[in-house]
């Protein structure tokens, strides 16, 4: 993933483990990359219009006008939110409270409970500083740098 984190011949806009979001065709850098073999790329989709909030919380409009949403630790087919719900998070202080069925696991009893709960979604960060603009809105994040 070092090879795409500062790469200059592209925007990365996100990454994870195995996969980026990029601003470009990976075909254009280098198409001995792209493939279906263990360690090759291979697109998935290409996004109109996208929101990436965290890691692992971010929301893309396809070509078809078809949604995709990942905010970890919910399900979007049970608790489905919108690209405008996730876009107003970056208003400073802004929340979303979304009801979310949780599964509790007890080993010991070999018991599974699930409760309906409610989902707090705001952005926060403890690796990042993030920055507004005079109107409150997020612009961007920066680095935080320890001095001691």
């Amino acid at each position: 993933m070092s090879d795409y984190k500062n790469n200059p011949l592209f925007k990365l806009y996100y990454s994870d483990t195995d996969s980026i979001i990029i601003d470009i065709d990976l075909e254009t850098i280098n198409k001995d990359i792209i493939g279906s073999k263990l360690s090759e790329w291979k697109l998935e989709t290409i996004y109109l219009k996208a929101l990436f909030l965290a890691l692992k919380v971010y929301c893309g409009i396809t070509n078809l006008s078809y949604s995709i949403f990942k905010v970890k630790g919910i399900n979007i087919k049970k608790s489905p939110i919108t690209f405008e719900q996730l876009k107003s998070l970056i208003k400073k202080g802004e929340r979303l409270e979304l009801p979310n069925e949780k599964w509790y696991r007890n080993l010991g009893k070999g018991t599974i409970e699930i409760k309906q709960e409610v989902y707090k979604l705001a952005l926060n960060s403890t690796k990042r500083a993030l920055i507004y603009d005079q109107k409150g809105n997020l612009i961007k994040t920066e680095p935080i740098e320890i001095n001691e």
